[in-house]
């Protein structure tokens, strides 16, 4: 994900002075640095939540890991619970008998 944020980020500052700099280049002349500080200001914002997002799907990512790590440990944690012994002597004798039919 940290390749992802680098990219983003250099994508996203290029793109930025493209559009700082045609702004600049279309506005009159009277308006030409309050109009292009105020297209920064918009492309810093974007890149905020474009950030703020990917931030986060890094940090669902890193959760969805960690709960299957659990899982898994809770799992092997509870192997002998009857409970649990039940349920699997129950679906191997329904195997075998789906095999012998």
């Amino acid at each position: 994900m940290t390749k992802l944020k680098v990219f983003t980020g250099l994508l996203w500052l290029l793109l930025t002075i493209l559009i700082c700099y045609q702004t600049y280049i279309i506005s009159s002349d009277a308006t030409k640095s309050v109009e292009t500080i105020k297209m920064f200001l918009l492309m810093l914002g974007g890149y905020s939540i474009l950030f703020t997002i990917i931030h986060n799907l890094e940090i669902m990512q890193q959760k969805m890991e960690t709960d299957k790590l659990e899982n898994t440990y809770r799992l092997i944690k509870d192997w002998d619970n009857e409970n649990l012994f039940e349920a699997r002597k129950l679906t191997r004798s329904l195997k075998k008998k789906k095999e012998i039919s």
